[in-house]
């Protein structure tokens, strides 16, 4: 906001973005900008009202609610307004901005949206392809209007405090590319039967209680390029259809009640740079695990049953440039 100059058409300055035929300021991004302090009803902001795009993110809002007023932007499509430093209860009124399509409320850590508020949320705002609220208080089931998003693309609901069993049929929504939900230690659920079709690209179930098998039908998800199943229930040996994705680089087992062998399944995934197996019960030489992981780049086998000496760095880890350690990182 500092190049801004009052005597030069507001279009021309960063940040503001204008409709090229009427003028009107349609795209407002003040991301980053050290704004504090409190957003007001009655401030400039709200005068804006052919507003189409809001992007307030990493600033400092001094942990005061989110206005109601900002529902006077009824034509709004993206609002972002994560990292900001925003508290309270989240005015149900954000939930009739039936035009948005984006919605970032994440990592502001004293915002709460309990039910009812979460339901009018989902249920209203039927047009979100992305919706983050990672590190937003919910605390409560997710309702079942959630299976209505069928343009849902990247679902973010890290460390929310969801309780209850998940939706099996959210993880078969049409579109859904991304599904993070770590965190939440009372959030139970199994993987169902995982179709074909599926987009999916990243899933993170860890340190939740999901539970049973991996199924072999997760040998589906051919966009699947992050897997984190780490500190959850899950059981019974990896099935050999994991082999089948080959575009997977980042996965994470640890912490779970695995079992059996694993040489038919992980040599064979060679794109991988990230392994975690700490914490179950496999039991095969880990010189030959490595053997074809050439671009593994961090391998985590801590208090884990894998056979075999640690290889020393001028034999496998040389070659795959992979460092050992002991513990897990969390996704």
């Amino acid at each position: 906001m500092e190049s801004w100059d009052e005597t030069t058409n507001c279009c021309s300055w960063d940040g503001v973005e204008c409709d090229k035929e009427s003028g009107h300021v349609i795209g407002l991004d003040l991301s980053c900008s050290w704004l504090y302090g409190t957003i007001h009803p009655n401030s400039s902001l709200f005068s804006l009202p052919h507003l189409q795009s809001l992007n307030l993110a990493f600033n400092f809002f001094n942990y005061f609610p989110i206005s109601s007023a900002f529902s006077r932007f009824t034509g709004l499509t993206h609002l972002n307004l994560s990292d900001s430093g925003l508290s309270g209860k989240i005015s149900s009124k954000i939930s009739l901005l039936s035009k948005l399509t984006s919605l970032d409320l994440s990592w502001n850590y004293n915002l709460r949206l309990k039910n009812p508020g979460f339901q009018l949320l989902v249920q209203n705002l039927t047009k979100l392809r992305e919706l983050h609220l990672d590190n937003v208080n919910i605390s409560s089931v997710i309702p079942s209007s959630m299976l209505n998003l069928t343009s849902l693309s990247s679902l973010h609901l890290a460390h929310c405090g969801l309780q209850g069993k998940f939706h099996d049929d959210i993880f078969h929504l049409p579109n859904l590319k991304e599904l993070r939900l770590a965190g939440n230690s009372n959030l139970t659920g199994h993987l169902p039967k995982l179709n074909s079709s599926s987009p999916l690209e990243y899933l993170s179930l860890g340190s939740t209680s999901f539970s049973g098998e991996l199924p072999n039908s997760i040998g589906n998800l051919k966009s699947l390029n992050r897997l984190y199943v780490y500190n959850c229930k899950f059981s019974g040996s990896i099935p050999a259809s994991l082999e089948k994705l080959k575009n997977l680089t980042s996965l994470s087992l640890s912490n779970n009640n695995f079992e059996g062998s694993t040489l038919d399944v992980f040599p064979n995934l060679r794109n991988l740079a990230y392994l975690s197996l700490g914490g179950n019960n496999f039991s095969d030489p880990l010189l030959l695990l490595l053997a074809n992981l050439t671009q593994l780049v961090l391998l985590s086998v801590s208090s884990t049953q894998v056979a075999g000496p640690l290889p020393s760095q001028t034999s496998v880890i040389t070659n795959s440039r992979a460092i050992l350690t002991n513990s897990s990182p969390i996704h």
